[in-house]
């Protein structure tokens, strides 16, 4: 197996031709992006759902365990089916002596899985950039979207957001629909352009205006968003669509228009999704979930927790006088490169703040939470696990959950 990333999408088509090439006879929505993306394909996903259709999903990461990446139906892979699928998986890359990476082997292996069920769609998540990610081997995915780009993976994918940019518009394919979400940075908009400009022909490319929180509501979480009634005509009239947001943060209103959009612009060009309606849409948004991003868990006191990167977010979070618990990461299965930031440089990088804050080095996870109970229980206030979505990982680890990590309430 590859023991260091080296982008080259000869061995994703080798081990995929192993397996007849079972990403041919795919429908795929691919989306990409540095921020959102996951919630935009659950969103998605949902929807398709509540339409009647028989939907294939790959995230990358992984919350727990690898197979939690694939789901069919909503369902994450049963243990038996992707223990089999593994062991089938790994032998065919021993047998052709393809020097696969783990996370090639897993997208080969959910690519097959989702063939083999004879799903109708597939709602595919790039695992790193775009253009060379192993998942960008679909010819003409029936959408091609990109959520909010912005500085990710710097040493692999470029030192600025105009590189960026460009690599991860490398999904979308001559001939299919692009569906670009709300942009913040300029760059990145104009290496979009560039790219839809000089590099590809599209049928058609839609750019996303976020929706809005309806404020004349006297319920949080309702939102209204802009739809064209028709895509081909630019000077199109719009309807607006009622939305029940139920995933926290203002952003999900830009991930929320991401998606709707996405499932509108295909319901509008494409026969087969003709029979979406406005209440699939509606219910399909209302009854998403997204496990370890944002979430809220009663655990008395309560938890709130978000995969975010730290360094972008710390000074968002911390006020003066906050209480701050810097801990690392377990070691994560399969993937060599993901590896925790020290925890000192972590309590330096709070210190600089100059926020006045009580800086504890807890030394693991749970340590960390017990001392967070014993200072909430003398200060009041919320308990905040933050940081990358490995550290959400081992906290989920430490909790109980049944299998579709639905959190246990009282037995913890």
């Amino acid at each position: 197996m590859a023991s260091k990333i080296t982008w080259d999408l000869r061995r994703i088509y080798s081990l995929l031709n192993q397996l007849n090439n079972p990403h041919t006879r795919l429908s795929a929505i691919h989306i990409t992006g540095t921020n959102g993306k996951g919630s935009t394909s659950s969103y998605i996903d949902n929807i398709l759902l509540k339409a009647g259709y028989k939907t294939g999903r790959y995230n990358s990461p992984h919350l727990l365990e690898p197979r939690d990446s694939i789901r069919i139906n909503g369902q994450i892979t049963d243990r038996q089916d992707y223990r089999e699928l593994s062991d089938s998986i790994y032998a065919k890359i021993r047998a052709a002596d393809i020097d696969a990476s783990p996370f090639e082997a897993l997208t080969a292996l959910a690519f097959y899985w989702f063939d083999l069920k004879k799903v109708d769609v597939v709602v595919v998540e790039v695992g790193l950039g775009g253009t060379h990610d192993a998942t960008n081997v679909f010819d003409k995915p029936l959408a091609s979207v990109i959520s909010s780009i912005g500085l990710d993976h710097e040493e692999i994918l470029g030192n600025n957001v105009e590189k960026i940019a460009h690599e991860k518009a490398g999904i979308i394919k001559n001939g299919s629909l692009a569906v670009i979400g709300p942009q913040k940075e300029l760059a990145a908009i104009n290496a979009i352009k560039t790219y839809l400009s000089e590099e590809i022909k599209v049928d058609h490319v839609e750019w996303v205006k976020p929706a809005v929180w309806d404020l004349s509501s006297k319920e949080s979480g309702w939102a209204n968003l802009s739809l064209k009634d028709n895509y081909d005509e630019p000077s199109s009239s719009t309807s607006t669509i009622r939305l029940k947001i139920p995933l926290y943060g203002d952003y999900q209103l830009e991930n929320v228009a991401t998606a709707v959009t996405t499932i509108d612009l295909l319901r509008k060009k494409l026969p087969q999704f003709s029979k979406i309606t406005d209440m699939h849409i509606f219910e399909g948004i209302a009854s998403t979930k997204w496990p370890g991003r944002l979430q809220y868990l009663d655990i008395s006191p309560l938890v709130a927790k978000e995969g975010k990167d730290f360094s972008s977010i710390l000074r968002v979070l911390l006020r003066k006088g906050d209480s701050f618990l810097p801990v690392s990461f377990s070691k994560v299965e399969e993937m060599f490169w993901v590896k925790p930031t020290e925890t000192s440089v972590l309590a330096s990088l709070a210190n600089n703040l100059e926020l006045d804050l009580d800086i504890r080095e807890a030394g693991s996870l749970i340590n960390a939470l017990n001392c967070a109970c014993e200072i909430k229980e003398q200060k009041g206030g919320n308990i905040v696990i933050s940081g990358s979505l490995y550290m959400i990982a081992d906290l989920y680890r430490l909790l109980k959950f049944d299998e579709n990590y639905e959190f246990i309430h009282g037995n913890n």
